[in-house]
């Protein structure tokens, strides 16, 4: 029969389930990776600008939502602003274009477009 290890401490025990997460955001920055149910909802441009429906029961997010819009949609859809517009959109309100490689940052690269990070207090 196989022995059972003994419990580790609680305080341990936290420590090792934390070390698999990242750990939380400062006040400036925009979202975390670890998630509660009190987060903001990020939600990838393509499935808001298709047929988004809310989760069964929901009306609306409690603590709001961000759209997030690669460079390439943005950039190359010539109706960007009347897209975001009918979608009910604001980019650096509820809406951000949002980097995911070195090629499409040196691409569309936001210094050279003097664009500023979007900070918490900007988004709704």
């Amino acid at each position: 029969m196989k022995k059972k290890m003994p419990k580790l401490p609680q305080l341990l025990g936290r420590k090792i389930y934390k070390t698999g997460q990242t750990r939380g955001a400062d006040d400036d920055v925009i979202y975390q990776n670890r998630v509660a149910r009190y987060s903001k909802v990020l939600i990838p441009y393509k499935y808001w600008a298709g047929a988004f429906t809310y989760p069964d029961g929901e009306s609306k997010f409690d603590n709001g939502f961000i759209v997030l819009i690669s460079p390439e949609e943005y950039f190359e859809d010539l109706n960007i602003s009347e897209n975001l517009k009918k979608y009910n959109l604001r980019l650096g309100r509820n809406c951000l274009v949002f980097y995911e490689t070195r090629q499409v940052w040196d691409k569309y690269n936001p210094d050279k477009l003097k664009w500023k990070p979007a900070k918490k207090g900007m988004l709704l």
